[in-house]
């Protein structure tokens, strides 16, 4: 269920003029703490 709330949040972000950094974020953040699924 997880994929999927992801994949509806990256949806939206789709439409924002922030994505990229918040991308770029995301990326930072899972590189420091590695998501365990």
């Amino acid at each position: 269920s997880n994929h999927a709330e992801n994949k509806t949040k990256n949806e939206k972000m789709g439409n924002s003029p922030h994505r990229l950094p918040v991308i770029i974020n995301a990326i930072r953040v899972n590189s420091i703490f590695p998501r365990t699924t």
